[in-house]
């Protein structure tokens, strides 16, 4: 896979958050870079700064010190507006604007952009397609849709405007397991034709090894313990603490696991 046209190289460099009143950081020293056209995991157990990451990205959350560059332009010099105007965002509970229908929800960016009707109506029937709904569904609520569906629209949103860089805040989380193992598989293959840039919050590490291209292990304490391959991650884990999170006693398992998904996904794309 080739990164698209418009993918963007993500900066984390010497990143630190602080938040007001609060006796530690929420995150410290965060250092790695997101190549252009790659997915990035961000994974760790609760309250290791995962999501407060991501959040710096689009300035949901502000940094206390050090630096976030996309393609070398820090997040700090531009508006806030702005910069969540050139980005997609999806979370685990959708956002989706109840009292608007599909084709509403999805065309709120490019509105805001100022697109032509004519063009959000063609870009929305792509983006339906893409998701693999039926063009009907753009008539219809969000209230009339199943979960899965409304995860779709979630990342069909986020992808309308066609940015360089999607946030996505554990995407996948609030639905069934069945459910979650197709939506898997449909972003991956849906990735491997975007070669967009992804930054991915998730909590399963069986999410993160089945989707990264490189993965960013948070310590309690916001504390990066490694970033590294899914390939990298299960066969040399940096120290106990990832070592326990991947699961030691699964190792080998993961490990064939892994090259049987990535093997199955080159003969599909092939």
């Amino acid at each position: 896979m080739s990164p698209s046209p418009s993918a963007a190289t993500v900066e984390f460099d010497h990143v630190s958050k602080r938040y007001p009143g609060a006796t530690e950081p929420a995150i410290r020293e965060l250092t790695f870079e997101v190549p252009a056209g790659e997915v990035c995991i961000l994974i760790g157990p609760s309250g290791c700064g995962k999501t407060t990451a991501m959040r710096l990205v689009n300035r949901m959350t502000d940094l206390t010190s050090g630096d976030v560059r996309v393609d070398g332009v820090s997040v700090m010099d531009r508006p806030p507006a702005e910069l969540r105007r050139s980005m997609g965002y999806a979370i685990q509970q959708i956002g989706l604007f109840p009292h608007l229908t599909v084709a509403d929800n999805i065309a709120t960016v490019p509105k805001l952009l100022g697109w032509d009707a004519a063009r959000i109506r063609s870009r929305t029937a792509e983006l339906l397609e893409l998701v693999g709904l039926e063009p009907s569904m753009g008539t219809r609520y969000p209230a009339q849709l199943s979960g899965g569906q409304r995860q779709r629209i979630g990342v069909a949103r986020a992808l309308a405007a066609d940015p360089p860089l999607l946030l996505m805040d554990e995407p996948f989380g609030a639905i069934d397991p069945i459910t979650r193992g197709r939506l898997q598989e449909e972003f991956r293959k849906l990735q491997q034709d975007l070669g967009k840039t992804v930054i991915f919050v998730t909590h399963d590490i069986d999410e993160a090894l089945k989707l990264g291209d490189h993965i960013a292990v948070m310590k309690p304490g916001g504390v990066l313990a490694q970033y590294a391959t899914p390939e990298e991650l299960v066969r040399s884990p940096a120290d106990e603490f990832v070592e326990e999170f991947v699961g030691v006693d699964r190792m080998v398992a993961r490990l064939e696991w892994l090259l049987a998904v990535r093997r199955q996904g080159q003969e599909q794309d092939a």
